[in-house]
């Protein structure tokens, strides 16, 4: 097994001992093919041996998974999921009630990353909230982006945006970097006033492709609002 991975027999008994050793990504994958390890196994050897997960493999997906889906739509809070490359898969009525309806948008017009540095929103920032907001959002993308940047339609979407936004441009260039950049975020709907909503993200159980991005009240007003839309979105005897 060590012949066919690519290693001495010494340098893999050390491994099985547990030895502290330095261990590439492309020896552990090619130990993975040769034991023909399952995608749980292969998380669990890399975590073993570089304290991490590995790296997502494959593309991202641009079909939403029947279960994420029917999670999302049975939130009763305002929820999307979107894969790495920001393109939105799902989304529940409060998330349209309260954000943005995607089902008004042809679905090769759905990534959230263009469509907030658009300003296509829902609601009014200002200047210092939106930039400190974009900078929160470009600092996770480029977490998202080290997982894929060999996809050629996750890296054509970067060379779009940094043509189309000098802001973008700006902050993809700058070195923040923030796996978990998301916060409170206080803002004026142009039609329910004023709103607070902290995001929350989660990767799904055997979707390591998908994020599920939860917005939950951040203050009465806010919690208010949602059980008031959650009432009206009820069914009434006889419909639905």
């Amino acid at each position: 097994m060590a012949a066919l991975s690519g290693v001495s027999v010494a340098w893999y008994t050390w491994l099985e001992q547990g030895r502290d050793m330095r261990v590439s990504d492309e020896v552990l994958e090619r130990i993975c093919q040769t034991f023909k390890l399952t995608d749980d196994e292969r998380v669990y050897l890399f975590s073993l041996v570089q304290q991490r997960a590995p790296r997502v493999q494959g593309a991202p997906r641009f079909e939403v998974p029947p279960e994420i889906e029917r999670l999302v739509t049975g939130m009763t809070i305002p929820a999307i999921a979107r894969n790495l490359r920001w393109d939105v898969l799902a989304w529940n009525d409060l998330n349209s009630r309260i954000f943005r309806d995607y089902s008004l948008l042809p679905p090769g017009e759905r990534n959230l990353l263009e469509l907030l540095f658009s300003g296509t929103t829902s609601y009014d920032d200002t200047p210092e909230g939106t930039q400190q907001r974009l900078q929160r959002i470009v600092a996770k993308l480029k977490v998202d982006y080290s997982a894929f940047g060999s996809d050629r339609r996750f890296e054509a979407l970067i060379q779009r945006m940094e043509r189309s936004s000098a802001v973008f441009r700006a902050l993809w260039r700058s070195p923040d970097v923030n796996a978990g950049s998301y916060g409170i975020h206080h803002f004026r709907h142009r039609e329910h006033g004023e709103l607070a909503f902290e995001h929350v993200s989660c990767i799904p159980d055997g979707h390591p492709t998908v994020r599920i991005v939860m917005c939950m009240p951040a203050d009465a007003r806010t919690r208010a609002l949602v059980a008031q839309l959650n009432h009206e979105l009820v069914p009434t005897e006889g419909q639905g």
